[in-house]
Protein backbone atom coordinates (compact mmCIF):
# COMPACT_ATOMS: atom_id res chain seq x y z
CA UNK A 1 0.00 0.00 0.00
CA UNK A 2 3.12 2.37 0.49
CA UNK A 3 3.90 2.04 -3.20
CA UNK A 4 -0.05 2.84 -4.01
CA UNK A 5 0.14 5.53 -2.09
CA UNK A 6 3.01 6.65 -3.33
CA UNK A 7 2.01 6.70 -7.11
CA UNK A 8 -1.57 8.24 -6.41
CA UNK A 9 -0.40 11.06 -4.02
CA UNK A 10 1.06 14.18 -6.08
CA UNK A 11 3.25 16.81 -4.17
CA UNK A 12 1.52 20.10 -4.25
CA UNK A 13 3.83 21.31 -6.58
CA UNK A 14 3.54 18.54 -9.15
CA UNK A 15 2.02 18.61 -12.45
CA UNK A 16 1.56 16.32 -15.39
CA UNK A 17 4.36 17.79 -17.09
CA UNK A 18 6.79 18.66 -14.29
CA UNK A 19 6.81 14.71 -13.52
CA UNK A 20 7.98 11.74 -15.78
CA UNK A 21 5.53 9.23 -16.61
CA UNK A 22 4.90 6.49 -13.86
CA UNK A 23 3.68 2.76 -14.41
CA UNK A 24 2.37 0.81 -11.46
CA UNK A 25 2.19 -2.82 -12.60
CA UNK A 26 0.37 -5.11 -10.57
CA UNK A 27 0.91 -8.43 -11.38
CA UNK A 28 -0.72 -12.23 -9.56
CA UNK A 29 -2.63 -14.76 -9.76
CA UNK A 30 -5.88 -15.23 -7.74
CA UNK A 31 -5.58 -18.95 -6.63
CA UNK A 32 -2.05 -16.77 -4.63
CA UNK A 33 -4.89 -14.90 -3.07
CA UNK A 34 -6.68 -17.58 -2.29
CA UNK A 35 -3.30 -19.78 -0.95
CA UNK A 36 -1.69 -17.15 1.28
CA UNK A 37 -5.21 -16.14 2.70
CA UNK A 38 -5.00 -12.80 1.89
CA UNK A 39 -7.74 -11.63 -0.36
CA UNK A 40 -7.86 -8.63 1.82
CA UNK A 41 -4.68 -7.41 0.65
CA UNK A 42 -5.98 -6.92 -3.20
CA UNK A 43 -9.50 -5.96 -2.10
CA UNK A 44 -8.11 -3.26 -0.29
CA UNK A 45 -5.84 -1.53 -2.56
CA UNK A 46 -8.50 -2.45 -5.68
CA UNK A 47 -11.03 0.36 -3.87
CA UNK A 48 -8.03 2.39 -2.93
CA UNK A 49 -6.64 2.88 -6.68
CA UNK A 50 -9.96 2.56 -8.49
CA UNK A 51 -11.52 6.07 -10.10
CA UNK A 52 -8.66 7.92 -10.95
CA UNK A 53 -9.12 10.21 -13.50
CA UNK A 54 -6.02 10.47 -13.89
CA UNK A 55 -4.70 7.28 -14.26
CA UNK A 56 -4.74 5.21 -17.36
CA UNK A 57 -6.03 1.31 -16.15
CA UNK A 58 -5.03 -1.05 -19.22
CA UNK A 59 -3.95 -4.29 -19.82
CA UNK A 60 -0.63 -5.77 -20.88
CA UNK A 61 -1.75 -5.83 -24.41
CA UNK A 62 -2.95 -2.06 -24.18
CA UNK A 63 0.58 -1.25 -22.45
CA UNK A 64 2.10 -3.02 -25.25
CA UNK A 65 0.21 -1.46 -27.94
CA UNK A 66 0.65 2.01 -27.24
CA UNK A 67 4.24 1.47 -26.52
CA UNK A 68 4.61 0.48 -30.31
CA UNK A 69 2.43 3.27 -31.42
CA UNK A 70 4.56 5.83 -29.53
CA UNK A 71 7.30 4.68 -31.05
CA UNK A 72 6.09 4.82 -34.74
CA UNK A 73 5.51 8.82 -34.24
CA UNK A 74 7.46 10.41 -37.55
CA UNK A 75 9.54 13.50 -36.32
CA UNK A 76 10.67 15.79 -39.04
CA UNK A 77 14.42 16.38 -39.57
CA UNK A 78 14.78 19.62 -37.54
CA UNK A 79 12.84 17.95 -34.85
CA UNK A 80 10.28 21.07 -35.16
CA UNK A 81 7.07 18.49 -36.44
CA UNK A 82 5.86 15.45 -35.38
CA UNK A 83 3.11 12.66 -37.31
CA UNK A 84 1.17 10.68 -35.57
CA UNK A 85 0.53 7.59 -38.36
CA UNK A 86 -1.09 5.58 -35.78
CA UNK A 87 -4.76 4.75 -34.93
CA UNK A 88 -3.88 6.06 -31.13
CA UNK A 89 -3.98 9.22 -29.29
CA UNK A 90 -0.61 9.50 -28.05
CA UNK A 91 -0.30 12.20 -25.07
CA UNK A 92 2.91 13.84 -24.19
CA UNK A 93 4.78 16.69 -22.10
CA UNK A 94 6.91 19.40 -22.56
CA UNK A 95 8.58 21.70 -19.99
CA UNK A 96 5.25 23.33 -19.56
CA UNK A 97 2.20 21.75 -20.91
CA UNK A 98 0.83 18.38 -21.60
CA UNK A 99 -1.13 17.40 -24.79
CA UNK A 100 -2.27 14.46 -27.33
CA UNK A 101 -1.37 13.69 -31.04
CA UNK A 102 -3.97 12.42 -32.42
CA UNK A 103 -3.76 10.00 -35.10
CA UNK A 104 -2.88 11.10 -38.34
CA UNK A 105 -2.49 14.47 -37.23
CA UNK A 106 0.60 16.54 -37.38
CA UNK A 107 2.08 19.15 -34.77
Amino acid sequence: MELAARFVEKSPDETPWNRSPWMFYLWGHSYEFEANKNWDRIEKFAEYIAGKDDIWYATNLEICDYTEAWNRLLTSADGRRIYNPTAYTLWYSTDSQCGCIRPGEEI
